[in-house]
């Protein structure tokens, strides 16, 4: 793209993303009033009548109770189902792997803080790209997981579902450093536009920028993106979920994979035919020099050595991938030889023939074409709180709990100033002199009895009864308006008094506070759908995936996206397969509360659930299932049972010896006369 055209695309979205922005500025000035509110706002807004605000003295933050009451530390677990029976040991490695993924980002710490500003705000937002710059010793690129709060994400105006938008935008804060980094761009002359998104305490910071990410839809559906800080473009990739591999800037061939060794030519040619030779400065995708020297990576299929980034349809297969299933050894072709059909000719042009005295046809290697997988979804996702029609988020708490919080402030300073600025009146002879003594008590020193009869005290203090009385009646219309009750909470609730009302009003609470978690497990589904498509577009590498099986002992696999590859017999085409359905593990809150399963265990051990308690099996089982839960000791007394169960086994085939030996063995004929009977 040249720069007047880069200039232009720059422009274009700018405009999108400032009307984006103008048309969503209502929500986003709601956003710090919130926070604040959560925080212990002592502003006190007055009557209509009066108007004005005030502020109170102490702040009785029923806002930030009443979410912080709703956070759970429970990290939603993946679920998936499927469609195939022949699938479902891919769906249990597809949960595993993803179980690891949440590990090895530390989805908890980010839950903690998305937990807050989900029901606070009504919802937020998660980034969920593959980041290429990631490496380890035999991987490249892995899943990424961003929690964006709600002003670092802006809407198209009007459309509320990520997938139906035309383009979204991202507004992430960054640093000058880190767009270098990551880009390789310098943006060292471009300001902060939005540094209000690094905090509603910010101040403006010389080496901040904001970093603008917009992911658009093409005309074919295809999700491109354009990224900008300022007035300089970093990032500018159309297509952009599809694999982008260098190719040869002279055929087009893909850069192949330079420490694989590619079947050559029967005479000595570069795999792709042609038939001309290679230079003699060029090398080979073996690694080796075709004339002796190191000088330059030469393309295999003309010889050209200048490569550049292109979207990819298809990835060639030369040497046969092996994978081990369930079901037996499974391999993916490499390259197979074709006859051109075309003589070969030497020097002179006379067509040269073999042993046999035939003629000589140019062999070429065709490899197998694979179609590289393609996400199809936005590396965005939303969870909102509960559903609110005609609003990209959802609703929020807060906003619900802002009346509330008001006329708690206003009550808790009213009750403060009756408290300390009315006290009492002390009545006492015009010449009595009243002197503090030093325990805090007033003493009084006179000689007529009749003086200190007259000293009496009358108390001015005003009432606040009915001011505490109104003041519980706003915090329990607070949990009402949110779901929150005593049931709920554990409290005893007086309005259940027998026992199938106590259990209605627990499930109807339970029933308010499970659509929020229904919410947050869409959001995770959604997450885990595009991680898992992330892996099939983008992971060459196999990944290491563990998990436990029922005795609780590790099982170590791979993650292979080759695994998901298809021959399709009656297209002849090979195909990925995605018929997976995402969910959330509902038993994931119990599984995650380990006392609560280490007494579940505990109860159906004794009850015979898991087999004769007595029995060694059994007890060799249990500790194997409270191992799996990380009992404490599990693991050595697992071992030692199952030590004792090898000598008890030992001791029974030595016993079951014994006794076959002496069955064996037939005693000795005794002596007889002529009449049989023993001498």
């Amino acid at each position: 793209m040249s720069r007047k055209q880069d200039r232009g695309k720059l422009r274009k979205f700018q405009a999108l993303l400032d009307n984006a922005v103008l048309n969503y500025q209502p929500q986003l000035e709601r956003m710090p009033e919130r926070r604040k509110l959560y925080e212990g706002d002592p502003t006190i807004q007055k009557p209509v009548k009066g108007g004005g605000t005030t502020e109170t003295d102490y702040v009785n933050n029923m806002a930030a109770e009443l979410v912080e009451s709703q956070v759970s530390p429970d990290v939603p677990q993946p679920k998936v189902t499927a469609l195939r029976k022949q699938d479902e040991w891919l769906a249990s490695l597809i949960e595993d792997f993803l179980r690891l993924e949440l590990q090895r980002l530390g989805a908890e710490t980010m839950l903690d803080l998305s937990k807050r500003e989900c029901p606070g705000q009504g919802g937020v937002g998660w980034h969920t790209p593959w980041d290429d710059s990631v490496r380890s010793a035999d991987t490249v690129g892995a899943n990424v997981l961003e929690l964006l709060e709600p002003e670092k994400l802006i809407p198209q105006h009007g459309v509320y579902e990520i997938e139906d938008m035309d383009y979204v935008f991202l507004r992430i804060p960054q640093t000058v450093g880190g767009i270098r980094r990551r880009y390789g761009v310098d943006v060292s002359g471009e300001q902060e536009e939005s540094p209000q998104l690094r905090g509603d305490d910010y101040t403006i910071s010389e080496d901040g920028v904001t970093l603008n990410i917009a992911y658009y839809r093409e005309d074919d559906g295809a999700v491109s993106k354009f990224s900008w800080v300022g007035e300089t473009v970093v990032e500018d990739i159309t297509d952009y979920l599809a694999r982008r591999l260098p190719v040869c800037v002279a055929c087009g061939a893909p850069e192949p994979d330079w420490d694989e060794e590619l079947p050559q030519t029967t005479d000595g040619t570069k795999p792709g035919g042609g038939g001309e030779e290679l230079p003699e400065d060029v090398i080979l995708p073996t690694g080796r020099s075709h004339g002796g020297s190191r000088r330059k990576r030469a393309c295999p299929h003309c010889g050209g050595t200048k490569w550049e980034e292109r979207p990819q349809e298809f990835e060639e297969i030369w040497i046969p991938v092996r994978l081990e299933t369930p079901d037996g050894i499974r391999e993916i072709p490499g390259a197979r030889q074709i006859d051109t059909g075309e003589a070969l000719v030497d020097e002179k042009g006379n067509i040269m023939l073999g042993t046999d005295g035939l003629p000589l046809t140019r062999k070429i290697y065709e490899p197998t074409r694979i179609p590289w997988y393609k996400p199809k979804l936005y590396p965005v996702v939303v969870q909102r709180n509960t559903s609110a029609a005609g609003r990209f988020l959802g609703g929020s708490d807060l906003d619900k709990l802002q009346e509330q919080q008001n006329e708690m402030n206003r009550l808790t300073q009213q009750i403060n100033e009756k408290l300390h600025q009315f006290r009492g009146v002390v009545i006492r002879p015009p010449d009595a002199k009243l002197k503090l003594g030093p325990s805090g008590i007033f003493e009084m020193i006179t000689e007529k009895p009749d003086e200190a009869a007259m000293i009496r005290a009358i108390n001015l203090q005003l009432d606040i009864s009915q001011d505490l009385a109104w003041k519980s009646e706003i915090y329990e219309d607070g949990r009402r308006a949110i779901g929150v009750n005593d049931a709920f909470q554990g409290r005893r609730d007086p309005t259940a008094t027998s026992g199938i009302a106590k259990e209605f009003s627990a499930n109807q609470a339970a029933g308010r506070m499970a659509s929020k978690r229904v919410m947050e497990n869409t959001a995770f589904a959604q997450i885990s759908e595009r991680w898992f498509q992330n892996v099939l577009a983008y992971a060459d590498e196999p990944r290491p995936v563990v998990s436990r099986d029922a005795n609780g002992g590790n099982v170590y696999r791979e993650f292979n996206r080759y695994y998901f590859l298809e021959y399709d017999e009656d297209t002849g085409q090979w195909r990925w397969n995605d018929r997976f359905l995402f969910g959330v593990d509902s038993s994931a809150n119990l599984a995650s509360n380990r006392e609560a399963m280490w007494r579940e265990l505990m109860a159906m051990f004794q009850a015979g659930a898991l087999g004769d308690p007595t029995d060694i099996g059994t007890q060799i089982h249990l500790w194997g299932q409270l191992e799996l839960q990380h009992y404490p000791g599990a693991a050595s007394n697992k071992s030692y049972l199952e030590e004792k169960q090898k000598r008890l086994e030992a001791q029974a085939m030595q016993m079951q010896a014994a006794q076959t030996v002496m069955m064996n063995q037939t005693p000795a004929p005794m002596p007889v006369n002529e009449k049989g009977d023993q001498l």
